[in-house]
């Protein structure tokens, strides 16, 4: 999970919410601005699930509320709520359904990301053996999966480097970019990248 620094909302959803102060999300999924605010959410997430970091496409992404919004309507709306998730039924938004806990690591959080660590099987675990919060994330949310634990080591395997590690300088050149917000790696799961710098012991420029 990476954690997302949020932008403020566009003006033109902010004008949409105006015009249309009792409209339910039906109403606002049908028209254009469910895309455009889609596509400025995918965009502030470089490219990433909010949740698993597979990267996103058009047709594979919907608008997902952190707080339910059949839970929290008063939140249904509000863009700090609102994230890009990917539709995979087994993972995410889809997977996550109407829960919801005060203690669940957000990717609102943007340190999110130290409270979990990999194994070279692709497993994510909490960083912290105790952290049961996040723990319990990656149960409700089905970050490990097998898709996308097989992902994860797909790509661990293919920077291994026939087990040698990954190449240093590639390394530090993605991982420095990805930490600036500078680049959106084709691949996706950026943390994995963080994670095999820290095991293989390579300093990554802040």
């Amino acid at each position: 999970m990476r954690g997302i620094k949020k932008s403020k909302e566009s003006d033109d959803f902010s004008r949409w919410k105006n015009r249309n102060k009792r409209a339910g999300w039906n109403d606002f999924t049908g028209g254009l601005e469910y895309g455009e605010v889609k596509e400025q959410l995918t965009a502030e997430q470089l490219g990433i699930c909010c949740y698993c970091e597979v990267m996103l496409t058009e047709h594979d992404c919907h608008i997902e509320h952190l707080q339910p919004k059949s839970i929290y309507p008063q939140k249904m709306f509000a863009y700090e709520n609102l994230l890009a998730s990917c539709n995979r039924k087994e993972s995410c938004g889809h997977k996550k359904g109407k829960w919801y806990s005060s203690d669940m690591v957000s990717p609102l959080d943007e340190d999110c990301e130290k409270r979990f660590t990999y194994t070279l099987d692709g497993r994510i675990m909490p960083s912290d053996k105790e952290d049961t919060s996040a723990s319990e994330t990656i149960k409700q949310l089905g970050l490990n999966c097998p898709k996308l634990k097989d992902q994860r080591k797909s790509i661990i395997l293919a920077l291994d480097n026939g087990g040698n590690g990954p190449e240093p300088k590639y390394l530090q050149t993605v991982a420095a970019e990805i930490l600036k917000r500078e680049r959106a790696w084709p691949f996706g799961f950026y943390t994995v990248l963080l994670f095999l710098a820290e095991l293989h012991e390579i300093p990554i420029p802040q």
